[in-house]
């Protein structure tokens, strides 16, 4: 162990120690890693996290797309990281959508680079033949509920990308999720409205992850709000959080190989913002000054703002946070014991859903230099550990895939 490797573990226990809860969670996850490079920075973050037992990944879904894309890119990182997961490749399209083809083309014309898809690159490919077989996320989910009812645990759920997996799973086992759920954290803003005479919570069209499948998240909010504390962070804490070029060419440097991947992963998914949504990239990366593509990342002001990170830790360390909380009476879902029957009843606690910025002058964001931190401190750490994954083992080839195939695979 060098000694910077060193000074990196004694520096990550005393900040995890002052600023995390003192628990180790179970936690069950959806992403769409691959589109930006906050779901590979946040399960950076969360390795380390594992590491020293504040948490526990008891599945991880792929979602949006190019799940399976998602999923193959998510093992191998995984396997530089030296676990072994269980991995679902979920769905492609929204609920409702499944069929519909234009969506998907459509996504593959506008997240590529000259007629190749970034998402993936730099990742080094390991041997790995043909297609991998990844778990179906409804028994994955079903499966980790009926785990944690056996150790007389609870589950969290944390969703980093569009809801649609999890609504799949609330249609058809709600009851289960009721039961042995924990809480919820969505990446994405809600809003509190007056519905036959009731405050309710509901999901923001406004919020990128939650419009990409509105249905999925208009049920998620229905179906649950009633018995789950739900952590909602917004854009307006995550734009508190900015991650810089020069951070990102550390990452590079780290022994890990998924720092390079970070690092690549940082600029090409926003040149590919960039060329997809020049004006918003602009403002939000560039402080609105127009540039050229091919000069995007040296004219940047920074180049991420950690949103799903934040989202994490509203989760794992509440305390950074002062949030809106919008509280409403709970209920409980439990199970008969003679029938088995699913009965629902009022709980003497009601429920608190926790807002963090969800408004342009509120970011509910405690100090924003305490919470970077603690996201590049996690990161750092895992990165420190070199892969145990042979360099006989690795291919020259990339995690990546041609636009011209994806219209045939996905």
């Amino acid at each position: 162990m060098t000694s910077e490797t060193t000074n990196i573990k004694m520096q990550i226990n005393q900040i995890y120690a002052q600023h995390l809860e003192q628990k180790c969670r179970a936690l069950f996850l959806y992403t769409d890693l691959t589109r930006d490079v906050d779901d590979a920075k946040t399960l950076t973050l969360l390795q380390s996290m594992v590491k020293y037992n504040y948490a526990q990944i008891w599945g991880i879904v792929t979602n949006s797309y190019v799940a399976n894309h998602r999923a193959r890119v998510l093992e191998q990182m995984q396997r530089h990281f030296g676990q072994q997961l269980t991995i679902g490749a979920g769905s492609c399209y929204p609920l409702g959508q499944e069929n519909e083809r234009p969506l998907l083309l459509d996504y593959f014309k506008t997240h590529q680079i000259n007629d190749e898809s970034y998402e993936g690159l730099n990742m080094k490919a390991l041997n790995l033949q043909g297609y991998q077989f990844f778990s179906e996320p409804i028994q994955m989910l079903h499966q980790s509920l009926y785990w944690a009812s056996g150790q007389d645990r609870k589950l969290d759920i944390v969703c980093l990308s569009p809801l649609t997996d999890l609504a799949q799973y609330v249609i058809k086992n709600k009851n289960m999720l009721l039961m042995h759920g924990g809480s919820l954290t969505i990446q994405g803003q809600g809003m509190i409205v007056e519905i036959d005479g009731k405050k309710r919570m509901v999901p923001d069209p406004a919020a990128y992850n939650l419009s990409e499948d509105f249905t999925a998240a208009k049920i998620i909010f229905d179906e649950l709000q009633d018995f789950m504390p739900i952590n909602l962070l917004g854009k307006w804490a995550a734009y508190e959080i900015k991650f810089f070029k020069e951070e990102f060419s550390e990452f590079g440097r780290m022994t890990n190989p998924v720092g390079a991947y970070l690092e690549t992963a940082a600029h090409k998914g926003l040149e590919c913002f960039h060329r997809r949504r020049k004006k918003v990239c602009e403002m939000l990366y560039c402080a609105g000054k127009e540039v050229e593509t091919e000069n995007l990342i040296e004219n940047c002001t920074h180049l991420s703002n950690a949103y799903d990170e934040t989202a994490l830790l509203a989760l794992m360390a509440p305390k950074l946070f002062t949030p809106d909380i919008f509280e409403i009476p709970g209920k409980i879902c439990s199970r008969d014991p003679e029938s088995g029957v699913a009965l629902i009843s009022d709980s003497p606690i009601p429920i608190q859903h926790r807002l963090i910025g969800m408004e342009k002058d509120k970011s509910c964001v405690n100090d924003p230099a305490i919470v970077k931190s603690i996201i590049k401190a996690g990161i750092l750490d895992t990165l420190s550990v070199p892969s145990p994954v042979p360099e006989t083992e690795e291919t020259p080839s990339e995690s990546k895939i041609q636009f011209r195939e994806l219209t045939m695979d996905h």
